[in-house]
């Protein structure tokens, strides 16, 4: 939950009412928290305050920082008005961290096998997917001598334990060679 708080300044005589309704910023009523609204009842005695509660949704998608708005309305007193009309509840994301994000993996072929595939595999649920980008780099081994080399997007869906292959083709010589390696690194 998240609770703002409506203070009065000054003492209003015979008291007042105030309505509330929570609005969308970048949270998204039902999913990210419990849209409500309603009425704050004043006994018109100064730094007397209510508190209004808003139940925030604690999902399994990592997320970007989201807000979303408590918006005063429809004061029944003429004798003061509504100073601030707008209050912001900030959700930071508790689904991410260290733990999370994109494992690429490594493996070692032998080089009449022809190809080599590397698995990119996401840990964690990603509200929206996303895409990121692979180019293959050289290491010991040499593009185009000892394999193809290559660049591409990958597009997640954004479920966990999403897994996309990167296939590799080797080149397979008739060259006595040492163990050679070559990279494949993910960016934007």
């Amino acid at each position: 939950t998240a609770t703002v708080q409506v203070t009065l300044t000054g003492n209003v005589q015979g008291g007042f009412s105030v309505d509330y309704q929570t609005a969308d910023g970048t949270a998204i009523a039902e999913d990210d928290y419990q849209s409500q609204s309603g009425t704050l009842t004043f006994a018109g005695t100064t730094e007397e305050s209510h508190p209004i509660t808003v139940s925030i949704a604690d999902d399994t998608l990592i997320e970007p920082t989201e807000s979303l708005y408590v918006n005063l309305s429809n004061l029944s007193t003429t004798l003061i008005g509504i100073n601030d009309s707008q209050g912001e509840i900030t959700i930071e994301d508790n689904d991410g961290g260290a733990d999370k994000g994109l494992t690429i993996s490594d493996m070692t072929v032998n080089e009449g096998d022809g190809t080599a595939t590397v698995q990119v595999t996401l840990t964690g649920n990603v509200q929206g997917g996303f895409s990121v980008d692979y180019q293959t780099a050289d290491g010991t081994a040499i593009a185009p001598d000892d394999y193809t080399a290559q660049s591409a997007t990958l597009t997640f869906t954004g479920d966990t334990g999403e897994s996309h292959p990167i296939t590799v083709s080797i080149a397979d010589d008739t060259l006595i060679e040492p163990t050679e390696s070559l990279y494949v690194n993910l960016s934007n």
